[in-house]
């Protein structure tokens, strides 16, 4: 999926983009059973500015799992609740597990 390529750099027009393989970091964490989790954050390459967002599903435990392509502070949301967790570029780069805890 798209949570191994990371935008390096992109053009001012936005026709050409530049991408890394990465490992991906492994958030795992927890939430409401059966609900939607989103996590968000925001990315400066050379060339342009956007909010990387990815979405996952909890099971029935509640438990979740997700791979991000990008360091950075996240933000998580799942129904009401809100909580952040830090993912550090060694965590991208060699695909390190990190606990989005809640």
């Amino acid at each position: 999926g798209l949570s191994r390529y990371r935008a390096i750099y992109a053009t001012e027009s936005g026709d050409r983009k530049a991408f890394l393989v990465v490992s991906g970091a492994t958030l795992d964490g927890s939430a409401p059973a059966n609900t939607t989790v989103s996590l968000e954050t925001d990315v400066d390459i050379p060339g342009a500015a956007f909010t990387y967002e990815r979405q996952v599903q909890t099971n029935a435990s509640g438990e979740f799992t997700v791979d991000v392509a990008y360091p950075g502070t996240y933000e998580l949301s799942a129904d009401d609740q809100t909580w952040t967790v830090d993912v550090s570029e060694d965590a991208v780069m060699n695909g390190t597990q990190v606990t989005a805890g809640n």
